[in-house]
């Protein structure tokens, strides 16, 4: 029951992990599209 629990904490740690990373990647690339689009877009 013990390693269980352990295995169970492990993955449930994972799993947050991995969505706040995916959450702070998607709202980086968010907040840097504006300076892509500019940088792709010529100035005239």
């Amino acid at each position: 029951m013990q390693n269980f629990l352990a295995l169970f904490a492990i993955v449930l740690g994972s799993a947050v992990l991995g969505v706040c990373l995916a959450f702070g990647m998607r709202r980086q690339r968010q907040a840097q599209r504006p300076h892509h689009h500019d940088e792709a877009s010529p100035h005239f």
